[in-house]
Protein backbone atom coordinates (compact mmCIF):
# COMPACT_ATOMS: atom_id res chain seq x y z
CA UNK A 1 0.00 0.00 0.00
CA UNK A 2 3.02 2.42 -0.29
CA UNK A 3 1.83 5.47 -1.28
CA UNK A 4 -1.66 5.02 -1.48
CA UNK A 5 -4.43 7.58 -0.99
CA UNK A 6 -6.58 6.53 1.68
CA UNK A 7 -8.11 9.76 2.62
CA UNK A 8 -11.44 9.52 4.21
CA UNK A 9 -11.32 5.71 4.00
CA UNK A 10 -13.64 4.15 6.70
CA UNK A 11 -11.18 1.78 8.45
CA UNK A 12 -13.22 0.62 11.35
CA UNK A 13 -12.43 -3.42 11.99
CA UNK A 14 -9.17 -3.28 9.67
CA UNK A 15 -6.65 -5.29 9.84
CA UNK A 16 -3.16 -3.78 9.30
CA UNK A 17 -0.95 -6.29 10.76
CA UNK A 18 2.19 -5.89 8.63
CA UNK A 19 0.86 -3.30 6.56
CA UNK A 20 3.48 -0.90 4.76
CA UNK A 21 1.94 2.44 5.00
CA UNK A 22 4.83 4.84 4.17
CA UNK A 23 3.58 7.54 2.58
CA UNK A 24 0.20 6.74 2.80
CA UNK A 25 -2.19 9.80 2.59
CA UNK A 26 -4.28 9.49 5.71
CA UNK A 27 -6.60 12.87 6.07
CA UNK A 28 -9.39 12.52 7.56
CA UNK A 29 -9.67 8.46 8.06
CA UNK A 30 -11.95 6.68 10.06
CA UNK A 31 -8.92 4.96 12.04
CA UNK A 32 -10.50 4.86 15.96
CA UNK A 33 -11.79 1.27 15.38
CA UNK A 34 -9.00 0.18 13.45
CA UNK A 35 -8.97 -3.77 14.68
CA UNK A 36 -4.99 -4.51 14.63
CA UNK A 37 -1.86 -2.19 13.03
CA UNK A 38 0.47 -4.24 14.97
CA UNK A 39 4.19 -4.23 13.10
CA UNK A 40 2.47 -2.04 9.97
CA UNK A 41 5.03 0.76 9.09
CA UNK A 42 3.56 4.39 9.69
CA UNK A 43 7.40 5.92 8.29
CA UNK A 44 6.46 9.12 6.44
CA UNK A 45 2.51 9.30 6.55
CA UNK A 46 1.04 12.08 4.85
CA UNK A 47 -1.53 14.18 6.63
CA UNK A 48 -2.20 11.64 9.73
CA UNK A 49 -5.25 13.02 11.72
CA UNK A 50 -4.71 14.47 15.13
CA UNK A 51 -3.62 11.26 17.46
CA UNK A 52 -2.80 8.75 15.02
CA UNK A 53 0.79 8.38 14.89
CA UNK A 54 0.78 7.77 19.00
CA UNK A 55 -2.06 5.73 18.79
CA UNK A 56 -0.68 3.86 15.86
CA UNK A 57 3.09 2.93 18.18
CA UNK A 58 1.44 2.01 21.67
CA UNK A 59 -0.47 -0.09 19.42
CA UNK A 60 2.65 -1.82 17.94
CA UNK A 61 3.14 0.20 14.75
CA UNK A 62 6.86 0.84 13.17
CA UNK A 63 8.53 3.79 11.64
CA UNK A 64 11.41 1.81 9.58
CA UNK A 65 13.21 3.74 7.08
CA UNK A 66 12.32 6.73 8.68
CA UNK A 67 15.36 9.55 8.42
Amino acid sequence: MTGADLAAANLTNTNLTGADLRECDMREIRWKQIQSIKWANVGRVKNPPAGFMAWAEAHGAVTAGVP
